[in-house]
């Protein structure tokens, strides 16, 4: 969607990997304007003005990211109170605590430390809630 330049292209999914959007369509686009339609998404989101990230494009490349940015929208509406979706988060570990998870490997019969995490999340949390 870039203007031919030397901008750096994008491979952005139409249906976005963080929604679900694995498989699915992509269209290439300049590093510009790929910025632009997450904004653009994310303000949709959050009910936010964006035409500000509009000004200065041409009537077609308005409609192009305005269709992208309401794709990402959409698929956000979609999947928003899915109990099912996962979510990445990162957890900084101390070299004692990697340890430790590493140890509870074998004695769990798991191969990673998330599935480690998980385990003691879900026996802390039956401990505590499930009755």
């Amino acid at each position: 969607m870039g203007s031919g330049g030397t901008e750096q292209r994008h491979d952005h999914h139409v249906f976005p990997q963080a929604y679900g959007g694995v498989d699915g369509p992509e269209v290439s686009v300049c590093d510009s304007h790929h910025s632009k339609l997450h904004r653009i998404a994310e303000c949709l989101i959050r009910e936010k003005p964006h035409h500000q990230f509009l000004r200065g494009e041409s009537q077609e490349r308005t409609k192009k990211l305005l269709y992208l940015a309401t794709r990402i929208h959409q698929m956000y509406l979609t999947v928003k109170n899915d109990p099912n979706k996962a979510t990445s988060t990162t957890l900084v570990l101390t070299a004692k605590s990697q340890r430790m998870i590493d140890q509870l490997k074998p004695v769990l019969g798991v191969r990673s430390r998330e599935a480690v995490l998980l385990k003691a999340l879900e026996a802390l949390y039956s401990r505590h809630f499930v009755r």
